[in-house]
């Protein structure tokens, strides 16, 4: 645990969330290929907050099919939306004037998913 209470759990989780983000963006993102992460902590959550220009990434509830990897080039995106749910207690996403907003919210194991 960090000095300021931050669960090296959460930290971990919200890492591989990040990475799920990164390895899928190279499909989601735009010409410009810019996006914005922030994170924020107040004390009881972890919040990762990211903002790009591009297609939306679904957060399907249920694993993909591997057989959908073979016809689809575009399941790997879903996995990718999947994995970064299974690692948040909480995920939302919108669109707001052609940028992408996702926010994933961590807290600590005997808090979050230990009820999912």
């Amino acid at each position: 645990v960090a000095p300021w209470g931050l669960s090296t759990d959460i930290l971990f989780q919200a890492a591989a969330a990040l990475a799920e983000f990164l390895e899928a963006s190279s499909e989601l993102l735009k010409e410009d290929r810019s996006f914005q992460v922030v994170f924020s902590f107040d004390h009881y959550h972890l919040t990762l907050d990211i903002e790009y220009r591009g297609h939306a990434l679904d957060f399907p509830v249920e694993k993909p099919m591997r057989e959908a990897f073979m016809k689809d080039p575009r399941s790997a995106l879903s996995l990718s939306g999947y994995l970064m749910q299974s690692y948040a207690a909480h995920i939302e996403a919108h669109e707001e004037n052609g940028t992408q907003k996702v926010r994933c919210i961590f807290e600590s194991s005997t808090e979050g998913k230990a009820s999912s």
